[in-house]
């Protein structure tokens, strides 16, 4: 809805629901609203979504399959070898299975933010945001048979009972500052972001146990996507004889790890457990960057191509009339959540709706960035990535019992050459 010249506005609601799932009723709403209220140089955009994710298919296999009937979760303490049931200090304990909480609900994600760009000078653009997300009903694992201090089981006649529940939380702040550099006239481009966020929650998987089942409160903690700061910034720019390039730059701050000690000390069947006073995800790896570059060529091939339909262009510009929101949405319905963005033509991107930021851009965007508008173009590319070769360690050992502990375990991709081609039509 326009209100005025100066705000738009869009609401909306949904329901879903889900086959073993008894809540029948699951509405979504969400509301957004641009408002430019010092003409276009500024725009202010904000909105809140309620959004449901789903219990997925391959967690009720499990219930289906490891039923302790079918499949059964069996414990061996102390097994031997080379048949780990055999052995004097061998212990095999009843089997398990795996369940479903009789009042599971959908996990739902609370999420708002606030926006504002501003127009600095023609080639100029300066943002800056702000979006929140708050998970309850999140899905997590707890093994309802765990033994208590005394190391007796609820029910001694069955092993570990891992049951999923709907009763973790999730907890998301992420502030983002972006700069975006455009001169058409040489067709150059550069944009820069950075962002700084904090992410919380009770479990990285619907299938992680806690360290200590008696008390699943004391898994609250960094997420594994916890990362605090993230940089990237671009540069794309024409070079001799049509040659474009163009340079990424990725950092980030080092991601989280758990410390454990490597034991079982409370005897329920998982080597989770970690030093007291220790949390989950406390501990921290190494800060990795990358840099990729590509090289490409386009030549025209056959005839002229015809105009697009009016509101199609090149250019990344911004959907105009689409009321905002936050994007990046957790679940598959974000798309439904516009923040009115799209790939519009020139400095317009046609008419954003609160089903996706501008619906009608995009379509003839190799214009926009000087290329030539025959009918078919063909391109010659070498993309680079990590060009400098640098290593960025990863996997970082938690477990005090190995040799490994405190170290990286893996690396990411090394440098890499691709040399390609592709043909537009």
């Amino acid at each position: 809805m326009r209100l005025s010249n100066k705000l738009s506005f869009g609401i909306g609601v949904r329901n879903e629901m889900q086959s073993h799932i008894d809540q029948r009723v699951n509405l979504m709403p969400r509301a957004g609203f641009t408002w430019t209220p010092w003409g276009n140089r500024t725009s202010i955009r904000g909105g809140y979504g309620l959004f449901y994710d789903w219990y997925e298919s391959n967690l009720y296999d499990q219930t289906l399959r490891v039923n302790g009937i079918a499949q059964r979760d069996l414990l061996i303490i102390n097994p031997g070898y080379p048949d780990p049931s055999s052995g004097i200090t061998a212990d095999v304990q009843p089997g398990g299975r795996v369940q479903a909480s009789s009042s599971l609900d959908m996990p739902k994600v609370h999420q708002a933010s606030i926006g504002v760009e501003r127009q600095i000078t023609q080639n100029l653009s300066v943002q800056a945001s702000y979006k929140m997300l708050r998970g309850r009903h999140q899905l997590r694992s707890i093994n309802i048979n765990a033994p208590n201090e005394l190391g007796v089981r609820p029910d001694p006649t069955v092993g570990t009972v891992t049951q999923f529940d709907s009763t973790g939380r999730s907890q998301s702040d992420r502030l983002e500052l972006r700069s975006t550099y455009r001169f058409p006239r040489r067709n150059i481009f550069m944009n820069v972001n950075y962002a700084l966020s904090q992410v919380k929650n009770h479990a990285d998987s619907a299938t992680a146990l806690p360290a200590n089942n008696l008390d699943p409160s004391a898994e609250w903690g960094p997420s594994r996507q916890d990362i605090r700061h993230r940089v990237q910034g671009q540069v794309n720019v024409p070079l001799l004889l049509g040659v474009r390039t163009s340079v990424n730059v990725n950092a980030q701050s080092a991601a989280p790890y758990t410390i454990i000690t490597g034991f079982d000390d409370n005897h329920d069947g998982v080597s989770n457990d970690r030093p007291f006073g220790v949390g989950r995800n406390t501990a921290r790896g190494q800060s990795t960057w990358t840099m990729n570059v590509n090289v490409n060529k386009q030549f025209a091939i056959g005839g002229v191509r015809r105009a697009p339909p009016a509101g199609n262009g090149g250019g990344n510009g911004r959907g105009g009339i689409g009321p905002g929101g936050p994007a990046g949405a957790p679940v598959s319905n974000q798309a439904n959540f516009a923040q009115g963005q799209g790939q519009g033509g020139g400095f317009r991107g046609g008419q954003g709706t609160p089903q996706g930021g501008g619906r009608n851009g995009g379509n003839n965007r190799g214009d926009a960035q000087g290329n030539n508008s025959s009918r078919y173009t063909m391109e010659l590319f070498i993309r680079a990535d990590n060009v400098l070769n640098h290593v960025n360690y990863g996997g970082f050992s938690g477990n005090m019992l190995s040799p490994f502990f405190g170290r990286p375990t893996s690396a990411q991709q090394p440098r890499r050459l691709t040399v390609g081609t592709a043909f537009r039509f």
